[in-house]
């Protein structure tokens, strides 16, 4: 009898440390999106239509699927909503599992279709309960061991066979992101997958609400060892991330937010725990800082129009796009703290264009950081690429504040706007590229230039206000 329970008890011992088996994803059907699907490959198609701001015409911009391009899109989609279980749990992956995976994928990825072949797999991940503040943290990093786990293996499977030598951008929202975090930590110190490191170009982490971090006054040394967090435009083979709240809503503290937990350092998805004495958070590499700007464009997936406003538009693209929409900026940033904080631009007479984040609850607009900021981190991935976004369509401010004039709208044809938002004189000076000044006026009040004689191009606006300039092109 002694001999059973010992023998008993070495078994549970075995099973506890046994390394769990991932998906198999030599199978097409654990695949949701990517050469192996053939035929059966999910359709992306990244254009989209801007709606003008009075709601009455709208421009078309076609954007090709690219699948000959040298980089490919390796997607993990967030955590789906499948039940309301309040203990951590994997998902498993069933048909709803797979439908409601397609769905997210479309509704969050697609943009990054414009710049290679997508390829995602389905996998086992955390419920929403994984994450609650009550979910300790071995349950935790037992439910984010299988999501990982499958992660790599469905990487490890498309690395080796379908990648050909071409560069590779991971994109992920939510628990993708978290997920992705982890598998570049695994690329890090696993010799089974330190060779795919140098494959990556970016890391593009959406809505991570938790992160990520890395020694005080550096870009390295906190979630990973060695990978940087993306500081600089140029800057790649480093995480571009960023999580966007309403401006003046409080922010999450992060100190108070799971995944940060020591049991993940020890299976080494993590290098280091947070600790805000030694580590910063660093957050939203795109472009913005404390002082506001305007958001280069933004797009909403017509399903989210339709649900949120009951319309799309007519639209006959996937996406809806407003441009010259939200200021963007950071919270003022602590060690422990960050934030896209968006705003409505106000006044601009017209505008009578229906703004999803008017209609959040809540100041935490985690649902839509694919959606409000994409135009900045679109233009970003190309500059790092080397090539010039072919769609830039904000006024590009260089120094923007609340009282800076309204430009509207932009791109124009014939008739500019210039709306001054307090009181004073404002000398106006609209010049080409190579500094030929076409027009030169003084208002003190609203005004509508006729710009037909203008040939079509790039022109720079200058406004000068109590010796203050603003440069607009």
């Amino acid at each position: 009898m002694r001999k059973s329970i010992l023998f008993f008890l070495a078994l549970c011992r075995l099973s506890m440390y046994a390394q769990i088996t991932p998906t198999n994803y030599t199978m097409q059907q654990n695949w949701a999106a990517g050469k192996m699907k053939g035929n059966f490959d999910m359709n992306f198609d990244p254009s989209f239509t801007i709606i003008s701001e009075d709601t009455l015409s709208q421009q078309i911009i076609s954007i090709p699927y690219d699948t000959t391009s040298g980089y490919d899109i390796f997607c993990l989609y967030p955590t789906l909503i499948l039940g309301a279980s309040s203990n951590a749990e994997t998902q498993p992956i069933t048909p709803i599992h797979k439908i409601a995976a397609n769905l997210a994928i479309q509704l969050n990825l697609t943009g990054f279709s414009q710049f290679g072949r997508m390829y995602a797999p389905y996998y086992r991940q955390g419920n929403v309960a994984t994450f609650s503040l009550a979910t300790s943290f071995a349950q935790q990093a037992g439910v984010l061991d299988t999501a990982v786990t499958d992660a790599l293996a469905a990487f490890d499977y498309y690395m080796q066979n379908y990648n050909n030598g071409k560069k590779v951008i991971l994109v992920g929202h939510s628990q993708g992101s978290m997920v992705i975090g982890m598998m570049l930590r695994q690329m890090e110190i696993n010799p089974s997958f330190q060779p795919y490191l140098p494959k990556i170009f970016l890391a593009v982490m959406m809505g991570p609400e938790s992160g990520p971090f890395a020694q005080q006054s550096a870009t390295i040394g906190g979630w990973w060892q060695n990978i940087p967090i993306c500081q600089l435009p140029t800057d790649t083979a480093c995480v571009m991330t960023w999580g966007t709240h309403k401006f003046g809503s409080p922010l999450q503290t992060l100190v108070n937010l799971i995944p940060f937990n020591d049991q993940l350092v020890a299976k080494g998805y993590m290098y280091q725990n947070l600790d805000t004495s030694i580590h910063w958070v660093l957050n939203d590499p795109l472009g913005f800082s404390s002082t506001q700007k305007i958001i280069n464009y933004s797009t909403y997936p017509g399903s989210v129009c339709q649900a949120v406003f009951g319309t799309d538009f007519n639209v006959s693209t996937y996406y809806v796009a407003y441009t010259n929409m939200y200021y963007g900026n950071i919270s003022a940033p602590n060690h422990a703290n960050y934030g896209l904080m968006v705003q409505r631009i106000p006044g601009i007479p017209g505008d009578n264009r229906l703004d999803p984040v008017d209609s959040a609850g809540t100041g935490d607009l985690h649902v839509y950081d694919g959606d409000i900021a994409i135009g900045d981190a679109i233009c970003l991935i190309y500059q790092k690429m080397g090539q010039t976004c072919p769609y830039q369509y904000n006024i590009g401010i260089e120094e923007q504040s609340p009282n800076a004039p309204h430009i509207f709208p932009n791109p124009f044809s014939d008739v500019l706007n210039i709306q001054p938002v307090v009181d004073g004189n404002y000398q106006v000076q609209i010049q080409n590229t190579l500094g030929q000044i076409f027009l030169q006026l003084s208002i003190d009040s609203n005004v509508q230039l006729n710009t037909s004689s203008l040939s079509a191009g790039i022109y720079y606006l200058s406004i000068l206000n109590n010796q203050q300039k603003i440069s607009y092109k």
